[in-house]
């Protein structure tokens, strides 16, 4: 044992160290499923990952997911925290808890806990404006994908999670998925543009495309892929 090895030291670095609190966290969904269903649980989860600060990057804040639903979102995460970030991603109790009750603000100081995120509520265009405030100069990545293949995959996610289908609403909700992405690329167009990535993830974008954007090596491991639905 080295000089100032003790269980206590070893604990404070454990706490300390991002990557590892993030690989415990995800282990432990992975391991007990039920740990993603139960609301105290979630809570606990929480708790750990904010044990643990966040860490500074040179030419950036944060990084925020604002692909819509469908589009690779869940890759995304896969691959954020494969490539170390501490990273958010959906959990019910922020969304419906914090963000649909109006508790804008919590949900704005609770990503400081984290290094990157992604799904709801982060993607929402209501709320990324705030985000882009409360952390100047954080990078965006826009999935994007073929308006009606994302419609049919959306449509097909509806009814598997016990939703109505919405097939006979196709035009209304690929026109508002449509005009969001604008929305999207005409906030970050100018003096923004550096800070916007768009990929098209079930396109076959992948790590070529999004680490030289985050100034990171292009891992040799293949770009995940989740809930890929044609």
């Amino acid at each position: 044992m080295l000089a100032g090895d003790t269980p206590v030291t070893r604990i404070k670095f454990m706490l300390t160290d991002t990557a590892m609190m993030q690989k415990i966290s995800t282990s432990l969904q992975e391991r007990y499923p039920l740990l993603r269903r139960s609301s105290l649980a979630r809570k606990a989860n929480r708790i750990l990952l904010r044990t643990s600060r966040p860490r500074t990057f040179k030419d950036y804040n944060k990084v925020f997911c604002v692909g819509w639903l469908r589009t690779g979102t869940s890759s995304f995460g896969r691959s954020m925290r494969r490539l170390g970030f501490k990273h958010c991603g959906w959990d019910p109790d922020v969304f419906h808890d914090w963000y649909e009750k109006g508790k804008i603000e919590k949900v704005i100081r609770y990503a400081r806990h984290f290094e990157s995120f992604d799904d709801l509520p982060w993607n929402h265009i209501d709320i990324f404006e705030k985000l882009d405030a409360a952390y100047p100069n954080s990078k965006y990545v826009l999935l994007e994908r073929d308006s009606d293949e994302w419609f049919t995959s959306f449509n097909k996610h509806r009814i598997g999670v016990g939703m109505k289908s919405v097939l006979d609403e196709r035009e209304e909700y690929i026109r508002e998925y449509e005009r969001r992405n604008r929305f999207i690329k005409d906030y970050f167009d100018g003096a923004r543009s550096d800070r916007l990535l768009v990929m098209n993830v079930i396109g076959g974008d992948g790590y070529e495309k999004l680490c030289p954007f985050l100034d990171l090596p292009i891992p040799n491991d293949p770009f995940p892929h989740r809930n890929k639905s044609k």
